[in-house]
């Protein structure tokens, strides 16, 4: 056979394979410029966080393997929608001993709170408020600590499900307007100034509810003979996490001398979200 002749053939075969439907060219100018904006963006998540549009929260960026199944960030504002207040069934009174479980949250809760701030210094997390077994199905704790860039104090209330109806917790009532049988709204300072309410659905289908704190009149504390009473204070952040076992954990900010605000909003919802934070 001669040689020019089996070039020709040979260019025949390469010419009868099918198109690959891309060009490789472009594929690998493409996959070179994805793989420098990567590591672009890994460098960045080291040490900055990006803002979330139309949110009131940061969000920081997270390597992979490090997400913890929390959303932080708000839905677009909404009108508040108008809710028939719930009627809510009678619970039995029975007593309920917590005293295993409140153990066990004073052991681990200093963990849990430096798992989203790791750099505080603990000044009270007790359960004091706990007697022994009774009828409410609830822990309550004022959590106090100090961090490099401020102090905060906040309180914590861990509901069982019985505490919920008694206390009349209802999802469907949060960043509502809620109105009795007739129709009249309920006197609700924050729907008549329109404070801050988000409900941010969570992956696991529960939800978290972020609102805007009122005022905490100071005036109405016992103050010494000839002392002035305080300057009311603006109440920071209430955050509640609706839990998909009909529990819910509340944490409401409290005022505090020189307060900072240690913990920002990501981090007192992914704390209020934590799911050692239980009555089991």
């Amino acid at each position: 056979m001669r040689e020019n002749q089996l070039i020709d053939d040979l260019r025949g075969l390469g010419g009868a394979e099918p198109p690959l439907g891309f060009d490789p060219d472009r594929v690998a100018d493409t996959a070179a410029k994805l793989h420098k904006r990567r590591r672009a963006l890994i460098g960045v998540s080291l040490g900055v966080t990006v803002a979330v549009a139309a949110t009131a929260f940061s969000v920081s960026l997270l390597l992979p393997g490090e997400a913890d199944g929390i959303s932080v960030a708000a839905p677009t504002p909404t009108p508040w929608p108008t809710v028939t207040k719930s009627v809510l069934p009678q619970v039995p009174d029975p007593q309920v001993d917590l005293s295993r479980q409140k153990e066990r949250l004073e052991r681990e809760l200093p963990g849990i709170i430096k798992k989203v701030k790791p750099d505080v210094q603990m000044t009270a997390t007790t359960f004091d408020q706990y007697g022994g077994p009774n009828k409410w199905d609830y822990l309550a704790n004022t959590v106090k600590f100090t961090a490099p860039d401020g102090q905060q104090s906040f309180n914590l209330h861990i509901y069982g499900k019985d505490a919920v109806i008694m206390q009349q917790l209802q999802l469907r009532e949060q960043c509502a307007v809620v109105v009795d049988a007739q129709g009249k709204p309920q006197d609700d300072l924050a729907v008549k100034e329109r404070r801050r309410c988000d409900r941010i659905p969570q992956p696991d289908g529960s939800t978290v509810v972020v609102k805007a704190g009122g005022v905490v009149e100071m005036s109405m504390a016992i103050s010494a003979p000839g002392q002035k009473p305080a300057k009311p204070v603006q109440r920071g952040l209430n955050v509640y996490h609706f839990r998909i076992d009909g529990t819910v954990v509340q944490l409401f900010e409290n005022p505090v001398d020189k307060h900072t605000e240690a913990l920002t909003d990501e981090q007192l919802i992914r704390l209020v979200a934590n799911p050692g934070l239980n009555l089991n």
